[in-house]
């Protein structure tokens, strides 16, 4: 997963090599043996959700909390969908293992994903 995010971070041509060797590595068994992905929809409480600035610090709070912990176990991708009042949450997530890791269950935001 490390070298994954190497790759990834410091690939100047993401659309033509980088795509490429992008596909290569997910194909091969070595990265993806053993690996799952998880589509992650975040439950609004309330009025969450209708006021960008507020949910956008949510959003940075959570990301805050999950990076020290999950960055040699995960990767993924979370973005912010819609538009006033109407915005969501979603991420998909690549996990080593077959479950969620027990590290990210920790994580006091993650029960309304």
């Amino acid at each position: 997963m490390y070298d994954y995010k190497t790759f990834l971070v410091n690939n100047p041509d993401m659309k033509g090599d980088g795509i490429a060797k992008t596909k290569e590595m997910f194909k091969s068994t070595n990265f993806n043996d053993g690996c799952t992905y998880w589509h992650f929809k975040y439950d609004k409480y309330g009025d969450e959700g209708q006021v960008r600035y507020k949910f956008a610090n949510f959003l940075a709070g959570f990301m805050q909390r999950c990076d020290p912990k999950m960055s040699p176990v995960a990767f993924g991708r979370v973005v912010m969908l819609g538009s006033e009042p109407n915005l969501d949450i979603e991420a998909v997530w690549l996990f080593r293992g077959t479950e969620i890791p027990a590290i990210f269950k920790e994580h006091p935001q993650v029960e309304y994903f």
